[in-house]
């Protein structure tokens, strides 16, 4: 009877932590991250790590050559006797996805990250993609064919806008695999390129591109020597 009532005993306290262990691996805590404190790194997939550093580099570099070039093409104004930027009216289109990789709500985060920094810049005036879109979709055009200028013409008709756009901006992210048996390597690149409307093959063309190589590593060997890069 005493055996009998110790097994009972046993199998009741290894079922409490059993259920014990299953509820806390169900429990899901979150946790803010601070300023300059470490991120998280995707372990099968490129995620924040990636993607932040790449589309602000990219976006800052545009606008750098944007603003550069419209000063060179500085117009005097008679009133104030100063030389005022030549600013491009562009539209951007949002970020086109290349890679092999679902990249999920991140497809939209690097679109508002790149409209918000082109909307805050004295290089260019911006005009939104929210605008454009519904017509686009209302006349059966891609952006791309707003090249052909009696396209440009129909689209400014439709919005009823006298001055149609002189840049159109686009974002292509792509990735290439290197693969060694198991382990991997990724290089993911984001590319920003404002062409101009009326000379797409001229000066005004401005194409930019930022590169990070990533790691994956499932062999031993390899995570070991990832730890002394």
């Amino acid at each position: 009877m005493t055996q009998l009532y110790t097994r009972r005993g046993f199998i009741a306290i290894a079922s409490v932590g059993i259920l014990s262990g299953t509820a806390c691996r169900m429990t899901q805590k979150g946790k803010v991250i601070s300023p300059g404190e470490a991120t998280r790194v995707g372990s099968h997939q490129a995620g924040s790590e990636v993607f932040r550093p790449i589309v602000c580099a990219a976006a800052e570099e545009l606008l750098s050559q944007a603003a550069s070039k419209s000063y060179e093409k500085a117009a005097l104004d008679i009133n104030s006797n100063t030389y005022l930027p030549n600013k491009k009216r562009v539209c951007f289109f949002g970020v086109t996805n290349k890679t092999n990789e679902d990249i999920g709500d991140f497809k939209d985060q690097l679109t508002e990250i790149i409209d918000s920094t082109l909307a805050s810049s004295d290089a260019v005036d911006t005009v939104t993609s929210k605008a454009v879109t519904p017509v686009l979709r209302k006349t059966g055009m891609a952006p791309d064919d707003l090249f052909i200028p009696k396209n440009m013409e129909r689209l400014c008709m439709e919005m009823e806008i006298d001055r149609p756009f002189d840049c159109l901006i686009f974002a292509t992210l792509t990735s290439g695999t290197t693969r060694d048996n198991l382990d991997s390597q990724k290089d993911y690149n984001l590319s920003l390129e404002m062409v101009d409307v009326r000379n797409p093959a001229g000066e005004s063309r401005i194409k930019v591109s930022k590169t990070v190589q990533k790691e994956y590593n499932r062999t031993a060997k390899a995570k070991f020597q990832s730890w002394f890069k």
